[in-house]
């Protein structure tokens, strides 16, 4: 077992997918062409990385990425990410919880452009799953990382966008910054 991945424990979600409505209207503008974080029932294109192959060790040049990574440690698919963007030309987009409180959300995310997904999500529990489903207990976003973000050619951004991927919406000028 990779250790980025943190056993079974359902109730934390590590091994819920992504929803589909939202995957759909995600990939609709971006064209995802790999996941990297998934399971054979969860996965979201037809290339994909399960567990045992683990994405972190894999190549993702020039790939336009899914990611939905585990939650208690998002940290090495966010630097995966970015150095493939600056280095290799690839695309990444993860879906995270809305930790702006924590550090790797701030040493990772505000390099990228940021979708705050609006009301909370209702992830696709795994098959062997028979228990009630409800929407998360946290909020989530989106999270992209390009070459021309990598590379300085774009200012990051950030934006908000309805739980179906759509209704998306910025404020002009509105930058994201630690202070």
């Amino acid at each position: 077992m990779s250790p980025h991945y943190r056993g079974d424990d359902l109730s934390h979600m590590q091994y819920w997918g992504t929803p589909h409505e939202l995957f759909e209207a995600l990939d609709w503008r971006w064209k995802f062409d790999l996941d990297v974080c998934a399971q054979p029932w969860s996965a979201k294109t037809t290339d994909y990385f399960t567990q045992e192959e683990d994405g972190l060790v894999q190549s993702w040049a020039g790939r336009k990425v899914w990611c939905n990574p585990p939650y208690a440690e998002p940290l090495p698919w966010l630097e995966r990410g970015w150095i493939h963007a600056l280095e290799h030309g690839s695309e990444s987009t993860y879906l995270l919880p809305n930790s702006t409180d924590t550090k790797w959300f701030q040493s990772m995310c505000f390099r990228g452009d940021i979708y705050f997904v609006r009301g909370r999500l209702k992830f696709e529990p795994p098959p062997t799953y028979d228990g009630a489903v409800s929407s998360a207990p946290f909020g989530c976003v989106v999270v992209r990382f390009t070459p021309e973000l990598a590379h300085g050619g774009v200012e990051p951004g950030c934006w908000s966008m309805d739980r179906a991927g759509k209704g998306i919406s910025s404020r002009p000028g509105v930058q994201a910054h630690l202070f």
